[in-house]
């Protein structure tokens, strides 16, 4: 009674308002520096104030506290209550890390793999989002991914899945989603579809809207589960209550059906523009489908690329992509010696930059012998390859110019192909390239009016 009485009394006399903690970071007590810096930050119970919050959060990190050197880099790195010096930044990150932070690290392995404040080390961020994910299991979804896109480390699905489940387990939600989706499609783990819907429900559980988006398209289509409109209905409207634009779009459409829902068109309306204004190109299309529009535009109403009265002949979406493709005048896919393209890989930015992105499907491709890729352009956000493929499964050769573009929503693939022998013509190629570059990924993929 007297031990527990003791502590009571030390409890009570535990400096929390702002001048107890000033006194108590005045006399070298650095978590107290850190706890009164992030009140002036963020503006709890003093005026917000960065600089003094910057200056707090020095005295801080000169003691040795690991979190108060990575909010500081933060600072830094923001611009805010300091001058913007991303180097700077990156050595206070460096010594959060050293110090235990795993959130240093993680930071610190993301600015080695965009160049922000230091050169580009793919192998340096493996070994920091390793340092990450040891000191916070939460945090083991970074390196999960490089192992799985072979990004500054030998591809490795069975070490990803082992990872991601060590994020899932850590409380991870993202961590659930990745396995989620490794279980669905058997990579590194057996397929197991039963596995995979526990999995996206525990991570919609724990607020990750698309994985609320992908358990509600596996009951709306009846993907490895009795097919359950209404149950779809509550996952897709936890998801848009999330912040999830895709959720949106998807319980649009089942009140524009009546599926699970009663049928109601303005709610219906309502969703697909909350969705097209957040950027997900296939809710402005539904939009204009319930106003009346028809469901495959005219040849009028699509982006116009060369001028020859492209038409849609075809459209698909599932949780992980949508495609559109193009034919000419009086030509079906089945005829057409000339087509146009458009796929969506969903969410493909969040899982791998470009760079990884383009060696998978370069490696996809590639499995057609006599295939030549040349990468004719490339940054961090867009990409122009030119493909040539002989005789790949009874096709006849074929060349292609198609533009790479990372987005809000995923990587957009706009191509063209024509069946040839031989690469294109120089000119053909150039003009082309100037087409794709004019006409967005969104333009292409969802054509309106």
């Amino acid at each position: 009674m007297v031990e527990w009485l003791g502590a009571l009394a030390l409890l009570l006399a535990a400096p929390n308002g702002p001048p107890e903690l000033q006194r108590s970071c005045d006399a070298g007590r650095a978590a107290d520096c850190l706890e009164l810096g992030r009140r002036y930050q963020y503006g709890h119970g003093v005026p917000t104030d960065a600089a003094r919050a910057a200056t707090l959060y020095d005295k801080a990190c000169t003691g040795n506290d690991a979190e108060a050197c990575m909010m500081l880099g933060l600072l830094y790195s923001l611009g805010t209550g300091v001058a913007k010096d991303e180097a700077r930044a990156d050595t206070l990150y460096q010594k959060a890390c050293d110090g235990g932070s795993a959130t240093g690290c993680a930071v610190l392995a993301h600015n080695y793999t965009q160049g922000e404040g230091v050169a580009k080390d793919p192998a340096r961020a493996v070994t920091l989002d390793q340092r990450a994910c040891d000191l916070e299991p939460r945090q083991c979804s970074s390196v999960a991914l490089r192992y799985k896109l072979g990004e500054g480390v030998p591809t490795n699905l069975e070490r990803a899945a082992a990872l991601f489940k060590r994020a899932c387990d850590g409380g991870a939600a993202d961590g659930c989603r990745f396995l989620a989706n490794m279980h669905a499609n058997g990579e590194g783990v057996a397929e197991d579809a039963a596995q995979a819907l526990a999995l996206y429900q525990k991570a919609c559980d724990a607020r990750d809207d698309g994985a609320c988006d992908r358990l509600g398209q596996a009951y709306a289509t009846g993907g490895g589960v009795a097919r359950d409109p209404a149950r779809a209905a509550a996952l897709f409207q936890k998801g848009c209550e999330m912040g999830g634009i895709a959720p949106c779009d998807h319980l649009g459409r089942l009140y524009a059906s009546g599926e699970g829902v009663a049928r109601d068109p303005a709610r219906a309306a309502a969703l697909f523009k909350k969705s097209c204004d957040g950027g997900y190109p296939f809710a402005c299309h539904d939009m204009e489908s319930l106003a009346g529009e028809r469901s495959v535009p005219a040849a009028a109403t699509v982006p116009k690329f060369d001028g020859r009265g492209w038409r849609v002949d075809r459209r698909d979406e599932d949780p992980s992509t949508a495609f559109t493709s193009y034919v000419l005048p009086g030509q079906t896919s089945d005829n057409a010696t000339e087509n146009l393209s458009c796929r969506l890989m969903k969410d493909a930015q969040h899982q791998v930059p470009l760079q990884g992105f383009l060696d998978v499907y370069k490696k996809l491709t590639s499995q057609c012998p006599g295939t030549v890729w040349t990468v004719i352009q490339h940054d961090e956000t867009t990409a122009v390859v030119e493909m040539y493929t002989m005789l790949c499964n009874g096709v006849e050769p074929q060349s292609t110019v198609a533009r790479f573009s990372v987005a809000d929503e995923g990587i957009y693939a706009v191509a063209y192909s024509a069946s040839r022998k031989g690469a294109f013509p120089a000119a053909r190629r150039k003009a082309w390239m100037d087409i794709l570059s004019r006409v967005t990924g969104r333009e292409a993929c969802a054509p309106r009016p």
